[in-house]
């Protein structure tokens, strides 16, 4: 098992404080050699460090990743975590998968001011031989 934190992603999202999700769109880019195992559902489960009641898992088998979480109703700012494990194979030999488990960290705060509700990640994974 390989478990990584991608936490690179510091920049917060700003959110209006009237948004009510942020749409996420996610592209996992593999390593050379590799492709997301279509055979076993990868899984990312979603939440935030204070809103704690706000969650949202979901299991996946392509590098294409979009789907909404409710905005947290808390403080003004927050962080929302994604916890993925995905499942790959080496394109050769075939047959030969793993699954890599991480997190991303983002960054959240709410303002009166106009924000932006989606949130697009591409995710760069390092798979080693």
């Amino acid at each position: 098992m390989s478990q990584s934190d991608l936490s690179h992603y510091t920049m917060p999202l700003f959110l209006a404080a009237e948004d009510t999700a942020i749409r996420l769109s996610i592209k996992f880019h593999l390593g050379e050699g590799y492709d997301i195992n279509p055979e076993v559902d990868s899984s990312l489960s979603a939440s935030y460090v204070t809103s704690t009641h706000i969650t949202k898992t979901l299991n996946f088998s392509s590098d294409t990743l979009s789907f909404e979480i409710p905005t947290p109703y808390g403080p003004e700012t927050d962080v929302l975590t994604l916890a993925i494990r995905l499942f790959h194979c080496k394109k050769k030999p075939p047959g030969l998968c793993f699954f890599k488990d991480f997190t991303v960290h983002q960054p959240i705060e709410l303002s009166s001011a106009k924000g932006s509700s989606a949130l697009d990640i591409a995710i760069d994974i390092s798979l080693e031989s």
